[in-house]
């Protein structure tokens, strides 16, 4: 590990960078470094005798505290040239985690949607309408499955499942028919944006038919491809972190179908394959489409396959 820690709990936040420091047992590289002249905390610890380390030391809520007043401060102050924008208000309605899936001749939409700064109701109706490529719509009443909060519980959203008698399971869709675009109806309120809707992209989508081979353990990674997307590339997509949390996004890119080849159940899609050895690697789509690039939300290791 070549990167230096303030304190042993570095990947959450808490008060031990002054619990440690206090018992004498920190590693802060600013509070025993080798070189005492650079050792900028040591001197600003210990300077009213410390006793604001040993209270932070006492007191997780007031280390808590302190740190928001300090970091609100710093986070609001902006040079006076700065233009800031509006303030920034959440959608009162979003959906989210949406995830498509071809299986035949049918596609498996699931996911949830979000109403924002709301409370549990269970007098409310939330409808889902999905606009598809032949310009009809379908609809679906929505299950409540629970509240969240934020912002120390300042905010609530309500949160309901695309299906309503399992909150795992998904609405069966027609492949040829697709889908373009999502709106809700809560309480007879339609929710659309002002017309414009929930854009949602049918154009590459993971596969059903992918599966795994138990000798040699390899798995086949299946990309559904509406016929005439035509995209430029088709990749999986793989999300790592290294020792400072910094993402990385490797792009694998799967090779073409021939045009000739039998693609599966469904007469609507093509399959692009690609096969993998790693089983306990997480993988996501991206394609890259008219020069623009797109990702999915949903995401697959090919342990999980069933046997081809």
């Amino acid at each position: 590990q070549d990167v230096a820690h303030f304190d042993s709990t570095f990947s959450q936040f808490d008060n031990k960078i002054a619990t440690e420091f206090i018992d004498g047992t920190t590693q802060n590289p600013l509070v025993v470094g080798f070189n005492d002249t650079t050792n900028s905390d040591k001197r600003i610890f210990a300077s009213d005798g410390n006793s604001t380390m040993r209270a932070f030391a006492d007191s997780p809520s007031l280390f808590a505290a302190t740190c928001a007043d300090l970091f609100a401060r710093m986070l609001d102050t902006v040079p006076s040239n700065v233009q800031l924008t509006d303030v920034l208000t959440p959608l009162p309605v979003k959906p989210s985690s949406v995830a498509l899936i071809l299986d035949g001749d049918n596609i498996q939409l699931s996911g949830q949607v979000r109403l924002w700064n709301t409370t549990e109701d269970s007098s409310r109706v939330v409808r889902m309408l999905w606009h598809d490529h032949h310009g009809d719509i379908g609809n679906a009443t929505l299950g409540f499955t629970g509240t969240s909060s934020s912002t120390g519980g300042k905010y609530t959203a309500a949160w309901y499942a695309f299906n309503a008698s399992n909150s795992d399971s998904a609405i069966s869709l027609d492949a040829a028919a697709g889908v373009k675009s999502l709106s809700f109806v809560v309480n007879d309120q339609l929710e659309d944006q002002n017309g414009v809707g929930f854009a949602i992209q049918d154009g590459f989508m993971f596969s059903k038919t992918s599966c795994r081979i138990q000798s040699p353990f390899t798995g086949r990674f299946d990309v559904a491809v509406r016929n005439g997307v035509n995209p430029t590339r088709v990749y999986l997509e793989e999300i790592s972190t290294d020792d400072t949390q910094k993402v990385t996004v490797t792009e694998i890119d799967i090779i073409s179908p021939p045009t000739s080849a039998v693609f599966g159940d469904s007469a609507y899609y093509a399959l692009w394959s690609i096969n993998l050895t790693d089983p306990t690697t997480v993988y996501s789509i991206g394609a890259e489409i008219g020069g623009v690039k797109y990702s999915t939300t949903d995401e697959h290791l090919f342990i999980e396959f069933p046997l081809c």
